[in-house]
């Protein structure tokens, strides 16, 4: 097994975590990869993908889910309130968090069943069933 980037492993009691940091997308990365391939201003960049994550993260508050068409849903799932199965005695409380469910088109590119990741396809389809 090879591992690049920083890792360590966790354990606890009898269990074995393997935490990494591998391989990792950053906000700093992302801002300079988009200045550098398409030519933007980094500053505009950095503004408009903050002010997208800030709106996904207000509708995740107000409850909503939000759809970015060829993309993927990010949603709310409650996770009840549960006791630790090697400790009875810890409880963990309830709590609410984020999931994603990416969409075909994004998995198809992932794992390699797509050669393009453009939106043409959602595009394409809208526009069929929005006679």
């Amino acid at each position: 097994m090879t591992f690049t980037g920083l890792y360590f492993l966790y354990t606890f009691e009898t269990r074995a975590f393997l935490i990494t940091n591998c391989n990792t997308m950053t906000s700093e990365k992302l801002f300079n990869s988009l200045h550098q391939k398409k030519g933007y201003g980094r500053i505009l960049l950095e503004n408009i993908i903050k002010s997208a994550i800030m709106e996904i993260a207000d509708q995740l508050k107000k409850g909503e889910d939000v759809k970015i068409d060829g993309f993927g849903t990010f949603k709310l799932s409650t996770i009840k309130a549960h006791r630790l199965s090697f400790d009875a005695n810890i409880i963990v409380p309830e709590r609410t968090t984020v999931i994603f469910s990416p969409e075909d088109h994004l998995k198809e590119y992932v794992n390699g069943e797509s050669e393009d990741f453009s939106l043409k396809k959602t595009q394409q389809y809208k526009i069929l069933t929005n006679r």
